[in-house]
């Protein structure tokens, strides 16, 4: 077995361990996660945004803008 430690996004390994996270889960608690996205855009192009996912009526979140 090994520990990695990156900061290099891998959507392959983060898909993995959410999916593996709401497996466990499901057996105690319906699993209840939604993506949450909101873009500004001016003319078309995006000016900043929010990409978040509430986890169980709690959100966690990313900005740009």
């Amino acid at each position: 077995m090994e520990f990695i430690l990156s900061d290099t996004e891998n959507d392959k390994e983060e898909n993995a361990i959410i999916n593996n996270l709401w497996k466990h889960n499901s057996q105690f608690t319906p699993v209840d996660i939604h993506p949450l996205r909101v873009i500004f855009q001016d003319n078309n192009q995006i000016q900043g945004g929010l990409i978040a996912r509430t986890w169980w009526e709690v959100l966690t979140s990313n900005t740009y803008g």
